[in-house]
């Protein structure tokens, strides 16, 4: 008896609790997007794909329902009453197959498959009667059509509400095909080519009405959208330096310091032009004020650039190497978090249709149509219609109206957050430990490896700190390492050399210099675990001395020694940092390091016959908490190798004073996380936006804006340089060194008379 009754109850709600529920997860999807954009909701985001996956099969399932509803109902000669209510909520459904604008697509592969959409929205009406080849559009027109024996004011409220779906299902193929990499790399050819193609009237009309209207702004005329800059002194050319000297120096001085952002960006041909320019752009925007602006902008020319691995011409990198100087470190910051933002609203909303000339006259119309055709329902004849069907419109209607005013209502804006500021962070001990404890109780290894990945993966807002870190480097290496074409690549390359050498004269007494090189010449997986561990070993020696340092210095003030204090603080902070989130990039996102970089040790062993994680997670904790050196023995692993490596590399910074120490393992850090970062290719990084970004975004960014090379630009490069251009580029290298200590010689120069004029003021007085 209750079974029969459950069956007649469903077969009477059936539809009702379908559409109802393809309506509740329409509206979640619509702020899913904050989840995914947020590592704090890391865990919630399997209910996102859940529900993205889920939303569109339900609706069609419930389309598919009414369908067949409808049908038999027909063949029974059942029409009329209730039923012409249900034929109503075709259009709703159809609707919600559109999507949100919110959530175009959950992952990069989603955007590729726009085709398979547009061919369902232009399938033949005649296979309609076929469930394989459905096209949804066409079955909701043709239930409605077929089916339809209610008043007028319904039929017009159900029209309207049909072309608000095939206006919304029409936008899924066109966004998805706007996102996908294909298209941004035509716009990318597009914009690169600088020209515009003849065309006839309706075409260009066409263009610009579909085009995103940041792709309407070319690169070129930056600036003059700013309204920065209004007249524009030419940047001294290759062959009026020549002219005037060596390197163009003489010339390049003079021009005012406090005109150099009204410099115009000339063609630049050669790595050497580009070098020189660059740093005479740096010298200058060290020297002038930074513009402030309210409203930062992203050029999305370079966003397609950077994220399709596009390469760019020296012109461009230049151009952005310019308009990136123009702000201040805060402005920067912000500049770099408004592009990772736009990227991901770009690949992943519908961003791309929504905000063009079609798409806003489009946006602006849905909520007045779906407002219209919930008046006319309203005001329409309910006689005769169930009273839960009633209700069930009007839900539906109300909350699709609802929904597209959305994006117009203040309250919207509350949702809409900045680019977080989140590193994650993973060690060494914990990710031992967490395959330990999951191993037991989880076996198939890729869940094992979700939960570890988001249960296990611990969050820091260090993101802002180490970008400014990140950028000191940058801009020390401008100044006191980029001189030529040679050592701007060897820049580039840097994975800790440039630190060691640093204090070279320091570590020679230690007889350690040997031990650290070494490490650096190692794969780059094998140095990243090796000094991830040396650093884990240093902070845990320093830890009381730190800690009781930090509370001294908060008692006496603000001398000096306090400074150093809080100096040796800061590296020692921001090496935990780096070193943590480099761990887990190893362990979590091996594919965005650099392509020698294979899979971790300690996964190996879990995997491969190798060491059990048991042994490994003992010999580590023998290393760390005991401070012995376990001798490697027959059988041990290529990671009980490593692990005596790391301990060797602690010694040797041991050995180091610990201001020293700390500033040589901040250092390397850093220069390792550019090296990751520069080598990590574009869809990884676009791809790595998908589930909330990686702190990686933010140092390729930097790195590439202030005119270093990214994977793209070392893949387009050329046939490395001949003896001769090598030897020439030599010259050039050691001229702009002489010259840059004849400059610091004058200013020393400069400033001993005014030294030996107040040694003698002082001494008059003092008599």
């Amino acid at each position: 008896m209750g079974l029969s009754h459950a069956v007649h109850w469903w077969q009477e709600w059936q539809m009702r609790v379908l559409v109802l529920g393809s309506l509740f997860v329409y509206i979640s999807l619509y702020f899913a997007y904050s989840v995914r954009m947020s590592p704090k909701l890391r865990k919630l985001r399997f209910l996102v794909w859940s529900a993205y996956v889920g939303g569109d099969a339900l609706a069609i399932y419930a389309l598919a329902t009414l369908f067949n509803r409808q049908r038999q109902r027909s063949a029974c000669g059942q029409g009329g009453g209730s039923s012409d209510l249900e034929v109503l909520w075709a259009p709703v459904l159809l609707i919600h197959l559109g999507g949100q604008t919110t959530l175009n697509a959950y992952s990069l592969e989603d955007n590729e498959l726009w085709k398979r959409h547009a061919m369902t929205l232009v399938s033949q009406a005649k296979e309609m009667a076929s469930t394989s080849g459905m096209l949804w559009v066409a079955v909701a027109l043709y239930v409605f059509c077929n089916w339809w024996a209610g008043e007028r004011q319904l039929l017009n409220a159900a029209v309207l509400l049909f072309v608000v779906g095939i206006i919304k299902f029409s936008y899924k193929p066109w966004s998805l095909k706007r996102a996908s990499f294909n298209n941004m790399l035509a716009s990318a050819a597009m914009l690169m080519e600088r020209r515009v193609e003849k065309e006839g009237r309706i075409g260009w009309c066409w263009r610009w009405c579909t085009t995103y209207f940041m792709d309407i702004i070319s690169p070129d005329k930056m600036d003059e959208f700013f309204s920065l800059t209004k007249s524009y002194p030419q940047e001294p050319s290759a062959a009026a330096a020549g002219a005037e000297g060596e390197l163009g120096v003489d010339h390049i001085e003079k021009v005012e310091e406090s005109d150099w952002r009204n410099v115009e960006v000339r063609d630049v041909t050669s790595l050497g032009e580009f070098v020189r320019s660059a740093r005479w752009h740096h010298d200058r925007a060290e020297k002038s004020e930074k513009i402030k602006e309210r409203f930062v902008f992203t050029p999305v020319s370079f966003l397609y650039k950077m994220f399709v691995n596009v390469p760019r011409p020296y012109s461009d990198r230049l151009q952005e190497l310019k308009f990136f100087l123009l702000f201040s470190h805060s402005d920067s910051y912000k500049l770099l978090q408004e592009c990772i933002y736009s990227t991901f609203l770009i690949l992943y909303t519908k961003r791309r249709v929504t905000l063009t000339l079609l798409g806003v006259c489009l946006q602006l119309s849905l909520p007045f149509l779906t407002l219209t055709s919930v008046v006319l329902f309203a005001k329409s004849h309910k006689g005769g219609y169930d009273v839960n069907d009633v209700w069930v419109t009007y839900m539906l209607f109300c909350f699709t109206a609802m929904h597209e005013f959305f994006p117009f209502v203040p309250f919207y804006r509350v949702f809409r957050a900045n680019w977080h500021e989140m590193v994650s962070q993973g060690s060494l001990m914990s990710f031992c430990a967490c395959q330990e404890v999951t191993g037991r109780f989880i076996w198939p290894y890729h869940l094992r490896e979700y939960v570890i990945k988001h249960w296990h993966v611990k969050q820091e807002p260090a993101a802002r700190d180490i970008t400014d870190r990140v950028r000191k480097h940058v801009k020390d290496g401008w100044n006191s390492y980029i001189y030529g074409p040679i050592s701007y690549r060897g820049f580039n390359n840097l994975r800790g050399q440039w630190t060691l050498n640093k204090y070279k004269h320091k570590m020679d007494t230690t007889g350690h210099v040997s031990d650290l090189a070494s490490s650096l010449m190692a794969p780059f997986d094998e140095s990243v675990l090796m000094w991830h561990v040396a650093t884990d070993l240093c902070y845990c020696k320093d830890k009381p001395m730190l800690t009781a340092a930090a509370a001294a210095a908060a008692a006496g003030g603000g001398d000096e020694g306090s400074c150093a204090i809080k100096t040796r603080q800061h590296n020692a902070y921001l090496s935990m940092k780096i070193s943590k989130y480099m761990a887990y990039l190893l362990f979590i996102h091996p594919e965005m390091l650099p392509a020698t970089t294979s899979q971790p040790s300690w996964r190996k062993s879990d995997n491969k016959g190798g060491v059990p994680v048991t042994k490994a997670q003992g010999i580590a904790q023998r290393v760390i908490e005991e401070d012995i050196l376990p001798p490697p023995k027959q059988g041990d692993s290529k990671f009980s190798h490593l692990l005596i490596h790391a301990k060797k590399i602690a010694e040797a910074l041991g050995a180091l004073g610990a201001d020293d120490r700390w500033q040589v393992i901040d250092g390397v850090w850093v220069e390792m996380l550019c090296f990751s970062a520069a080598r990590c290719s574009g869809y990884l990084h676009a791809r790595s936006l998908g589930d909330g970004g990686e702190f990686l975004n933010y140092v390729w960014l930097l790195w590439s804006a202030m005119g270093l090379e990214t994977l793209a630009d070392k893949i387009i490069m050329t046939e490395p340089p001949g003896d001769e251009e090598r030897r020439k580029e030599q010259e050039e290298e050691e001229e702009a060194i002489r010259e840059k200590e004849r400059k610091e010689s004058a200013a020393r120069a400069s400033a001993r008379p005014e030294i030996y004029i107040d040694h003698i003021i002082t001494e008059e007085i003092s008599s």
